[in-house]
């Protein structure tokens, strides 16, 4: 419906110039533009790039490590999941999926919306990063030990 005095036609959303029928009234109701960036900082290095650094370097040596270790005829995958993985040929679909959940979501969560405490999203990347780092630091150990 076009109100003829303001030219504006009902329910027509400014912003993204769509038709939007829940378009927010009265003064009470405000717009967030953005949430604000994350001013977290450990040195100088921002907590959120650190943490997607974690995720990224666990997930990647985890995986490279364990390839490069099953080269050798003395070392055994012993996790049933990866061997599951690994018979099937999903092995590397699966750490490119959880390499993609365990930066996009915390980034996503992040950006889109903007509740107090939002940065404790990042304890998911760190947390499963260190898992897999540790068991990088594993598999390299066991690497050297049965050259």
């Amino acid at each position: 419906m076009r109100d003829t005095e303001t030219q504006n036609w009902e329910g027509l959303d400014s912003d993204t110039h769509g038709f939007n029928p829940f378009t927010p009234r009265g003064a009470e109701i405000g717009r967030v533009e953005r949430p604000a960036p994350l001013g977290l900082s450990i040195y100088g290095y921002s907590v959120e790039g650190i943490a997607y650094l974690t995720a990224l370097a666990g997930i990647v040596g985890d995986h490279l490590s364990t390839r490069i270790g099953l080269l050798s005829p003395r070392i055994r995958e012993l996790n049933p999941f990866t061997v599951f993985l690994r018979q099937n040929g999903l092995w590397l679909l699966f750490d490119v999926f959880m390499l993609a959940v365990s930066l996009g979501v915390p980034v996503l969560l992040i950006r889109k919306w903007s509740f107090r405490g939002r940065w404790a999203v990042l304890a998911f990347p760190v947390l499963f990063g260190l898992a897999r780092l540790f068991a990088t630091i594993h598999n390299v150990i066991l690497i050297f030990l049965f050259l």
